[in-house]
């Protein structure tokens, strides 16, 4: 791979395929390595990465848009909830691709529009702050029925307390 075709990112200590920035590759590169025949001759190979062409809904642009996307990145923005999400919540560094840095900032500056305030990365963090709270706060006789529910970050009680039969 020439240095014409490769573009270096200040956040990553590899060069990325141009390629790569015009699409989201989820920070999988192309890996370089040794195929080995059955007389254990050896001849050099590389892997791509698995990459298709997907339309994907954006809640903030209220629009399709258009991606080369990995399966591997695929996967991410399900787990994550959306490509919005995915976005908003990925570092620069783990996305390394600067098409994908240019959506995250659209959908920075739509998110400070519409809510009035800036998006924060950091949600978890403060929703499991908030569900440590409320855990503490029961109290170690119901610890033990205590589960997170889904989604909104609440706890719920499993089971109720028991009730006693009233003696006669």
């Amino acid at each position: 791979m020439s240095q014409k075709n490769t573009v270096a990112l200040q956040w990553s200590g590899r060069a990325h395929p141009n390629r790569s920035q015009r699409a989201l590759y989820g920070g999988r590169q192309i890996n370089f390595g040794n195929h080995i025949s059955f007389s254990h001759h050896t001849t050099r190979r590389t892997w791509k990465p698995n990459v298709v062409t997907k339309h994907l809904w954006s809640d903030l642009l209220n629009r399709q848009v258009e991606l080369r996307v990995t399966t591997f990145a695929l996967r991410w923005i399900d787990q994550e909830g959306g490509l919005d999400n995915y976005l908003l919540n990925t570092s620069d560094k783990k996305l390394a691709s600067l098409y994908g840095m240019k959506l995250k900032k659209q959908l920075q500056d739509i998110y400070l529009l519409k809510f009035g305030v800036p998006h924060r990365p950091d949600y978890r963090q403060v929703q499991y702050a908030s569900i440590r709270k409320q855990y503490e706060a029961i109290g170690s006789k119901q610890r033990d029925e205590v589960r997170v529910g889904g989604g909104g970050g609440q706890l719920a009680v499993a089971s109720q307390a028991k009730e006693t039969p009233q003696s006669v």
